[in-house]
């Protein structure tokens, strides 16, 4: 997330939000990792949605 938020920081919202998809897709099944994205001020994400589709849609299939 630290990483994801430097991305962001500098403009780069397109590899902050592959980051983090990279670390969601990687954490084991049941853990809570990425709870929080859609809400984390220091993302962007609702600014940016396109770049964070892919992301947002792996964290919506693991919740199910």
């Amino acid at each position: 997330m630290a990483s994801a938020v430097a991305a962001t920081l500098v403009g780069r919202h397109a590899e902050a939000a592959d980051l983090v998809r990279s670390a969601l897709q990687s954490a084991p099944a049941g853990t809570s990792t990425g709870w929080t994205l859609r809400v984390e001020p220091l993302l962007h994400v609702s600014a940016h949605p396109d770049e964070w589709d892919a992301a947002l849609t792996l964290l919506r299939a693991r919740a199910a």
